[in-house]
């Protein structure tokens, strides 16, 4: 990801404008991703941090 947690969740709450719905999507991508790349290994290309 290239922004931080905050700026996921502001570009998220932007469309369906509810903040808290932004910031639950968010906490669920990240809990995905996290879940998958523990089983698989981050995506090619990315740096974290």
């Amino acid at each position: 990801m290239s922004g931080t947690g905050d700026e996921v969740v502001a570009t998220t709450a932007q469309l369906p404008r509810d903040l808290h719905l932004a910031e639950e999507c968010t906490q669920d991508a990240y809990a995905q991703a996290l879940e998958m790349w523990g089983a698989t290994g981050a995506p090619a290309g990315r740096v974290p941090g």
